[in-house]
């Protein structure tokens, strides 16, 4: 102790400063601010903590929040699970059968082979209603977790039942589906907290709630916006090819098929990815992050009509307002006193020692955010483009960023009866599964190996001696987001001999660069002549008799390619040639 004229001033080591810390009682380590007065009344002192962050953030998690948001979100979901359900009835569940029962067989996912499509169709229809119904189980709130549990398994199974009905949103349904089974929606505004307030009604839910739901809204809005950094999004494309059509749209169609609007819509769309998480999460930008997803999902909704992916979206934008503007909501309409639930901010978080039942939840929200982020890395692991080769495309958030158009034919031959045989694949697929399976290496080698599985039970049937397994080939010609039309797939690759589920594929080729004719596509290439300013800047619009036109060509060279390599193979081949439509 050192005195100087006056004030005394103590020096101490920090081990001594540490000590001394050690040796006070823990309440000695809280801070109580100065008291702040509001409308000229005191307010009581609020006792808040300094350090110990992770254990301070750990029990932080499990501090009680408003509920109401939950039951509003849960009436939403429902309400909308209910209709995508509904709209399979319709027209005699026209949709069913046309999404499962209008081929000869359907393509499946990797490990879920076992997921087939029931022999009768009542039993899909059954599995329908029965989504309806839980959907408005949810909305209600009635029995919520066993029908948000089976909602998703229900769901989930006829996702899996056709990999040509692979939608990004339909991922979304199944992932927020799991999720809804583990948060307490029901705990107000529920017919479960009418039945059973002891056990279910209470008016708040902890904190990790909110947070779950909003950093997995994070992650799939990210996740999108770095996926549209690339060369084409960044040309305008594919939007600009969508657009270029849309002249019959009403009110706006004569800005849609303009190019600026396309090259606009490009790079809003990739800022709004990327940012909108960031402005919902701040409370000073909420306003223009709410204003900004309510035009951007709408606009999307009356442009390209995605079905339900813009109403779950605006639904989920509810989880960033503050957990109580329901009940504030309800007492402005209402003129009654707003009464707030009693919660804690972080700094008001005393840490402690938390429960194994509460450990074993942050285990499990650890992995399943674990997973989704770690998910979309693995295209990563593959070579090439992935919009061309579709490596890692499925489950990555990678939406609307391309237009793939292709053409594909078939081929089958039998070295024992020296037999090809031409076959188009519209015979044994819908239009759907035509359009994707053409451009989906996984689908193209799961075709391939049905087929000869069909072939080779003929050939049984009729030529028992035959001994020789059928071989197959597919030719397949693809255009990327207006990129030149190339070929896909070797054509001369045996695909019932080649492995499935093997990706990378020897037999699939690689997209070639772009051309620096395409290059000047960029907006920082233009010979800045403003023709937007004089009206000229119409998009051009492909005519689909023309696309017609090239399938037609391409298939007819395919034929004369492969009757060509195959007497070189085998002179005694039979080389036959059928054309055919959708059946």
């Amino acid at each position: 102790r050192i005195k100087r004229g006056g004030p005394v001033y103590f020096i101490m080591t920090n081990t001594q400063v540490r000590k001394r810390k050690k040796s006070q009682p823990a309440s000695q380590n809280a801070t109580d601010p100065a008291p702040k007065s509001s409308k000229g009344q005191k307010q009581s002192k609020v006792k808040t903590y300094a350090g110990n962050r992770i254990n301070r953030g750990f029990a932080y998690l499990f501090e009680r929040d408003d509920a109401s948001y939950l039951a509003v979100f849960r009436i939403l979901w429902g309400s909308i699970m209910a209709y995508e359900a509904y709209t399979y009835t319709l027209g005699d569940f026209g949709k069913m059968y046309g999404s499962f029962y209008s081929a000869l067989f359907n393509f499946k996912y990797y490990g879920f082979e076992w997921c087939v499509v029931p022999s009768d169709p009542l039993h899909m229809k059954a599995l329908i209603v029965f989504q309806l119904i839980l959907g408005l189980f949810i909305t209600i709130g009635f029995f919520y977790r066993t029908s948000s549990l089976l909602f998703f398994l229900a769901f989930s199974y006829m996702y899996l039942l056709e990999q040509a009905m692979y939608l990004n949103h339909f991922y979304l349904v199944c992932v927020l589906s799991l999720m809804m089974v583990i948060l307490p929606c029901n705990c107000l505004f529920s017919v479960d907290a009418y039945l059973w307030p002891d056990r279910v009604y209470s008016p708040t839910c902890p904190k990790w709630c909110l947070i779950f739901v909003k950093i997995e809204l994070a992650v799939v809005y990210t996740y999108a916006g770095i996926c549209k950094v690339n060369e084409d999004w960044l040309r305008g494309e594919p939007l600009r090819a969508w657009l270029s059509g849309r002249q019959n749209t009403p009110l706006i169609g004569w800005l849609l098929v303009k190019e600026s609007t396309a090259y606009f819509m490009s790079y809003a769309g990739v800022i709004y990815d990327l940012i909108i998480a960031e402005l919902l999460f701040w409370r000073k930008t909420l306003p223009l992050g709410v204003m900004l997803s309510l035009f951007f999902h709408c606009a999307n909704k009356v442009v390209f009509n995605i079905g339900i992916f813009p109403w779950m979206m605006i639904a989920s934008t509810t989880f960033y307002f503050t957990p109580d503007w329901p009940r504030r909501v309800y007492a402005a309409i209402t003129k009654k006193e707003f009464v707030p639930v009693e919660t804690k901010s972080f700094s008001e978080t005393a840490p402690r020692k938390l429960s194994v039942l509460e450990w074993l939840t942050i285990a499990v929200l650890v992995v399943f955010l674990v997973h989704q982020v770690a998910t979309p890395l693995r295209l990563h692991t593959y070579p090439g483009t992935v919009g061309w080769n579709e490596y890692g495309h499925q489950f990555s958030w990678r939406m609307k960023l391309r237009t793939k158009k292709c053409d594909a034919t078939g081929m089958a031959y039998n070295p024992d009866l020296h037999h090809a045989y031409q076959f188009p694949l519209e015979q044994f697929l819908n239009r759907r599964q035509y359009r994707k399976m053409a451009s989906r290496p996984d689908m193209i080698i799961q075709f391939a190996h049905n087929m000869a599985d069909l072939f080779n039970e003929k050939a049984q049937a009729q030529y028992p001696n035959a001994t020789s397994g059928v071989e197959i080939y597919i030719e397949s010609w693809c255009e990327l987001n207006a990129r030149p039309y190339q070929q896909f797939t070797n054509n001369t690759h045996n695909l019932a001999a080649a492995e499935k589920w093997a990706s990378p594929y020897p037999w699939v080729t690689e997209i070639q660069p772009l051309t620096e004719e395409e290059k000047k596509n960029y907006p920082w290439n233009w010979e800045w002549n403003f023709n937007w300013l004089k009206g000229k800047d119409r998009l051009p619009v492909v005519k689909r008799e023309d696309m017609e036109r090239r399938a037609r060509q391409m298939k007819q060279n395919a034929a004369t390619k492969w009757s060509d390599w195959l007497l070189r193979r085998d002179p005694l081949v039979d080389f036959e040639v059928v054309d055919g439509a959708h059946k």
